[in-house]
């Protein structure tokens, strides 16, 4: 979900997650994706994996909390991701055969043809890191950003990514439910 008091912050793929947040606390926010490794996972390979934590159903994985990605295609071109409108679409494509462009159509295409099949196969859970997020990458504005989340690098290497920080919960608390039995 969108937070009014998110805040971007712009960073390289090799910044440890913790110390982003050591630097974001003093701010009051944090890049809320918390993964069990943070102490030591990378913003690059939480993007490649699309991590998430326990706080997922919260703030979502990483896929919901980049903003835009810089990223270096297979070609050699270094697109920056941004959201496209649908009613935009024609004139990205003819955006001079750039390919932040062509891709955003393109994308649209690929799941326009594919529909029956993704509706098919992928599940319908709030968080799943299998495969390309095409349903969620086209559900409202064409986001290349939400496809290459979770790609593993197999759509392009990040070269910086813009994450949405946000503020630090002011309490936590942890409960502890017991069941008599499992039904």
């Amino acid at each position: 979900g969108t937070d009014p008091a998110a805040r971007p912050v712009r960073a390289q793929p090799g910044v440890v997650q913790a110390r982003l947040n050591r630097v974001a606390a003093v701010s009051g926010l944090q890049f809320a994706p918390d993964p069990s490794s943070s102490a030591w996972c990378t913003l690059g390979g939480m993007i490649a994996n699309n991590a998430g934590g326990s706080h997922t159903v919260r703030y979502g994985a990483t896929r919901e909390n980049v903003v835009s990605l810089r990223v270096a295609l297979a070609s050699g071109e270094v697109i920056e991701t941004a959201p496209v409108d649908r009613g935009a679409l024609g004139a990205a494509r003819r955006a001079a055969g750039q390919a932040h462009g062509r891709l955003p159509a393109g994308l649209k295409g690929i799941v326009d043809r594919g529909r029956d099949v993704i509706a098919k196969h992928q599940p319908a859970t709030k968080r799943n890191s299998s495969g390309y997020a095409l349903r969620e990458a086209v559900a409202g504005p064409i986001d290349l950003a939400r496809v290459l989340t979770g790609s593993a690098g197999t759509l392009g290497i990040v070269l910086d990514a813009t994450l949405r920080l946000v503020p630090v919960p002011q309490a936590q608390a942890t409960a502890l439910v017991l069941f008599d039995d499992l039904e």
